[in-house]
């Protein structure tokens, strides 16, 4: 996740946090829900892995690696305390998500489960839609684009 942090910092400044964060919701569900559908392991492999998973970045990374940059801007006074309770919610999330994950596929077998997890995954982008650009950054681009236009 940490690999992409530069780049994908570098699309939230350039064009928003909120669409490089939605756009990484987008490829997790469309991760989630091919991984339900296919069957060999090498196109799961590229499905989840490639396209959702954290390893390699793809989707999660476009969502989670912005958070801490936008946590940063929002919280300048609180900031130790506002990035311990973003990393609190991450190991809770590693701690209850095995459990949830072994519910489903018992209730809803592996195809559910998949399918339930990536529309779960895409509830994400009700909190990005609220997400406003760092007044910091908007004033810098409205700067940028006066320099350009004189």
């Amino acid at each position: 996740m940490n690999f992409l942090g530069p780049f994908v910092n570098f699309l939230g400044e350039k064009y928003t946090y909120r669409k490089v964060m939605m756009i990484g919701s987008c490829l997790v569900l469309l991760g989630y829900t091919t991984s339900a559908y296919v069957r060999g392991i090498k196109m799961f492999y590229l499905s989840h892995v490639v396209i959702t998973d954290k390893m390699i970045c793809a989707g999660f990374g476009l969502m989670l690696s912005p958070c801490s940059t936008v946590v940063n801007f929002y919280f300048p006074k609180k900031r130790s305390l506002a990035n311990g309770i973003m990393v609190s919610f991450s190991g809770i999330e590693g701690f209850c998500f095995p459990y949830m994950y072994r519910w489903l596929i018992d209730k809803y077998t592996l195809h559910g489960a998949f399918l339930l997890s990536g529309a779960f995954m895409f509830y994400s982008c009700v909190a990005e839609a609220l997400l406003l650009q760092p007044h910091q950054l908007v004033e810098k681009q409205r700067s940028t684009n006066r320099k350009r236009i004189s």
